[in-house]
């Protein structure tokens, strides 16, 4: 049994792939059904019937976004055909796209190393996170694309990990894949935890 974590898929959303809005920050696929795809099948080869994977917010798209009009898709029937238990935890697009999350953030355990991680679809620098994370807490967050992989927040004393699928190649991401990540991080910033 593994978990797997991963952000801000946006399935769905022809936006992500307008260069002349995105610049630097569109997505590398001719079509939207091309990038859902290539997203959905990284759950369905990666995960499979006894793992769990944390969705950290911004799953689909629905209709119109910013005037780009979006597929007309179905999230809950995308998400039922995904092998493993699916768990969304709800960012700014999931107000508006049908998408049940089950709550805005959660405390995680990574491993016995990192007993007590804050997870929200928020970084510790947004005002929409307050009070999800505590001083001196590893963050597992979205929202930002590819601006960043990690950013330690010096003001509120928090590593922030940016799970996205635009900074991991598109891949859902183990629990153990993440925990090497984060000891690397600390491990270069000369960080202690644990």
């Amino acid at each position: 049994m593994k978990r797997f974590f991963t952000a801000d898929w946006h399935l769905g959303s022809q936006l992500l792939l307008d260069k002349k809005i995105m610049k630097e920050d569109v997505r590398p696929f001719k079509s939207v059904e091309k990038m859902d795809a290539a997203i959905l099948r990284s759950a369905h080869q990666r995960a499979k019937y006894d793992d769990t994977i944390i969705h950290v917010g911004d799953l689909a798209c629905y209709g119109k976004d910013r005037g780009h009009a979006g597929l007309e898709i179905k999230p809950f029937e995308i998400i039922s055909k995904i092998p493993a238990t699916f768990v969304n935890i709800r960012g700014n697009h999931d107000l508006h796209n049908s998408v049940k999350s089950v709550c805005d953030s959660m405390r995680i355990h990574l491993g016995k190393r990192f007993p007590d991680v804050s997870v929200s679809h928020y970084p510790s620098t947004d005002p929409r996170s307050e009070g999800h994370w505590l001083p001196g807490d590893i963050h597992i967050c979205g929202h930002v694309h590819n601006k960043w992989k990690h950013m330690l927040d010096i003001k509120n004393k928090v590593l922030n990990i940016n799970v996205g699928v635009d900074v991991w190649k598109y891949q859902i991401i183990s629990e153990d894949e993440l925990i090497k990540y984060i000891d690397k991080i600390l491990q270069e910033k000369q960080l202690i935890k644990g």
